[in-house]
């Protein structure tokens, strides 16, 4: 078939502008238009279309292995427009193991201040399948394991379900691998599957979970976790290359930064922390318990002041206008119950919905102003009279009616 000078000059700019195109523009489109299909799911649809997968830039992760077991020693390399040369100040907080779009995630935060235990502002939210992000942490604790010398370390048997792994049940072929837990967001189990890539569910006696102890390869869900461990080591025992891998490739903040995707609204949401806030670690509810306790101590203090107080205008030897002058300007002990327990409200309000600064700021304000109204009776307290003056000015007036009753009686004694 004979073609038109027109369509003749079309093909050739058209074959002109693939060959000048940079090969790294044609992939990162196609990609994107290929992991576009992943934003038809409800909810996030919209928010997870443009991103989705799509964090990934359509650059693929590299994965190579060596060593018996493969996926222990495996080294991913990343490049693409969010790509992280060095991992020294960077950190990784696992937060919540969930079933989003019909795959169990693990729902990780990554900060990139690393000595601040992950308490500062993260540079984002990102979700990736449990077992990848299972092996790269079994894969970064056979690296520090490396690292400190103990080349006999091996990890406990429930390392396997890491994968895909085959098993009998009750004399049935099933493949079990590390899925969320049922109830428990914070816990991972080894999941029944039905087929050997693990993409159908399957049950055996009414649940999806297994039996098997997966309590030695727990993910340490909440716990802050710096990328670059590091460990003394004899510069003459290592090449040259070590410390720049270390920081450049640890397994896993490299490889579950390269395999992420973007936890959006809904992602959030199902992640979210129930009666606790994400931001709250161990260490801060052990501290913030403690604060707490502290301002109950406070008003318990307050409430014992006010009554010894009561108690001494009230005695028989007080003055009776010191109780008109002073009880006037006290606040009423209902209202006190009522005003700490609507403060504490708000606390536990806040504390839930993880806005720590402002739940740390109305504790301590509210410790401030106990103390300060505690110091205050303690002094009121030391302004009242008490007994022993009373007795004190007694013996006083005793002795003045004693001089007085000498000096009227020496003249009539003389005459």
């Amino acid at each position: 078939m004979k073609l038109s000078r027109r369509s003749s000059l079309a093909i050739i700019l058209g074959l002109l502008t693939l060959a000048v195109l940079p090969p790294a523009i044609r992939a990162e489109d196609g990609g994107d238009s290929g992991d576009g299909g992943d934003g038809g799911d409800g909810d996030d649809g919209g928010d997870d279309g443009g991103d989705g997968d799509g964090d990934d830039g359509g650059n693929d992760a590299q994965e190579y292995y060596s060593g018996g077991d493969d996926w222990l020693m495996a080294e991913v390399q990343y490049s693409g427009r969010d790509a992280i040369t060095y991992w020294t100040d960077y950190a990784v907080r696992p937060k919540a193991c969930i079933k989003f779009k019909g795959s169990d995630v693990v729902v990780f935060t990554v900060h990139d201040n690393a000595p601040q235990q992950c308490s500062d502002n993260p540079v984002g939210t990102y979700y990736t399948p449990v077992s990848t992000f299972l092996q790269a942490y079994l894969s970064q604790l056979v690296a520090n394991q490396m690292d400190m010398g103990n080349d006999d370390f091996a990890l406990p048997g429930a390392a396997e379900y890491a994968q895909c792994t085959y098993t009998t049940i009750s004399g049935e072929p099933y493949y079990l691998m590390a899925g969320c837990a049922d109830g428990d967001s914070k816990a991972i189990a080894a999941n029944i599957y039905s087929d050997d890539a693990c993409q159908n569910r399957s049950a055996v006696d009414g649940s999806d979970d297994t039996n098997v102890d997966m309590s030695e390869v727990q993910i340490p869900f909440g716990s802050c976790k710096a990328c670059v461990a590091w460990v003394d080591r004899n510069d003459d025992a290592v090449d040259d290359q070590y410390y720049e891998n270390k920081q450049t490739n640890p397994p896993l903040c490299s490889r579950v930064w390269a395999e992420k995707s973007k936890c959006r609204s809904k992602c959030k949401r199902l992640s979210s922390e129930k009666g606790v806030s994400g931001g709250w670690n161990g260490a801060d509810l052990l501290l913030l318990f403690v604060v707490a306790a502290f301002a109950a101590g406070l008003l318990g203090a307050i409430v014992w002041q006010r009554r010894k107080i009561d108690e001494k205008e009230n005695g028989l030897l007080a003055d009776p206008s010191i109780h008109h002058k002073e009880g006037g300007t006290r606040i009423p002990e209902q209202r006190l119950y009522q005003a700490f327990g609507g403060t504490f409200s708000f606390l536990l309000l806040f504390a839930v919905f993880g806005a720590s600064t402002v739940t740390w700021f109305i504790i301590l304000c509210m410790n401030v102003v106990l103390f300060g109204y505690l110091l205050k009776l303690v002094v009121e307290y030391s302004y009242l009279p008490s007994d022993d003056d009373d007795d004190d000015d007694e013996d006083d007036d005793d002795d003045v009616d004693d001089e007085e009753e000498a000096k009227g009686s020496s003249p009539r004694s003389m005459s």
